[in-house]
């Protein structure tokens, strides 16, 4: 048997044509699905849609002022109370901003990860909405929390401030559950 993957032998002839029957063992034999009476053959690869440029940078800015707004809401939410109420404000309309750019990259024919990444920052934003509509839920919980953590100044202080936030916390779930149970 003769190495395969030797160079070829240049004293022996090469042969003339290919050889006849298929190339493959199980190739089938005849004329080709394309060729049989009622197959089409293979389809042409579709052309794709013509990128819409001024839409796809309507929407590159609309995608800017959305992460803008999102990161706004995440700097705010670290504030102190008052405050963290914006967050949700700034969430909200991120929101809009995401989907509204989303629409427009989508609508604009852009390619690439514009489109993928709107629809995962809106689908982040989503989930920091209820996040932070849950912090205002709980609104006179973290209010009586973030006082007793500012006149808190030994460790034990702090301490004893986590285990009545925990304990007001409980409070509140109980409270919850009892007026679903009458409801």
């Amino acid at each position: 048997m003769s190495n395969p993957y030797a160079p070829p032998d240049p004293t022996r002839e090469a042969p003339a044509s290919p050889p006849a029957g298929p190339s493959h063992p199980r190739a089938p034999h005849g004329p080709t699905p394309a060729g049989m009476p009622g197959h089409p053959g293979p389809r042409p690869a579709p052309t794709p849609r013509p990128v819409d440029e001024a839409l796809a940078a309507r929407a590159a800015w609309h995608a800017r002022l959305f992460g803008l707004l999102v990161l706004s809401s995440l700097l705010v939410s670290t504030l102190p109370l008052p405050w963290q109420a914006a967050s949700l404000v700034f969430a909200l309309v991120g929101l809009v901003v995401g989907g509204r750019a989303l629409q427009l990259a989508l609508r604009s024919g852009a390619r690439g990860s514009l489109p993928a990444a709107l629809g995962l920052g809106v689908a982040v934003a989503f989930f920091w909405s209820f996040v932070t509509a849950g912090m205002l839920l709980l609104w006179p919980v973290q209010v009586a929390h973030q006082e007793c953590v500012a006149g808190a100044l030994t460790v034990s202080a702090r301490h004893a401030c986590e285990q009545q936030y925990e304990q007001d916390l409980k409070d509140w779930q109980s409270r919850l559950e009892q007026r679903a149970a009458t409801a």
